[in-house]
């Protein structure tokens, strides 16, 4: 079981409450004592990815590509599906 905190971007850059909501999965995670888990999804990832990585999350899934270029909800959908699945989130 793992914390799951999803990383919104726009334009290739994270969504101002992105690394808010990461704080607040990061102290859900340590109180229930579990690791903490992110995912980004866009055209590009691996600068923000690498920046939830120092804010604390322990993996980072990425879901890369122009698929996510702008939002989809089946394709948003489907990927975090995969995330949740891969992190074994609750």
């Amino acid at each position: 079981m793992s914390v799951l905190v999803w990383i919104e971007q726009a334009n290739g850059k994270p969504a101002a409450t992105s690394w808010e909501v990461l704080g607040k999965g990061r102290e859900l995670a340590a109180a229930l004592g579990v690791p903490l888990a992110a995912v980004v999804m866009g055209e590009t990832t691996e600068q923000t990815a690498g920046e939830a990585g120092t804010l604390g999350a322990q993996t980072v899934y990425t879901l890369t590509g122009p698929l996510f270029a702008q939002y989809r909800l089946s394709a948003y959908a489907a990927g975090l599906k995969q995330a949740v699945g891969a992190a074994s989130a609750s």
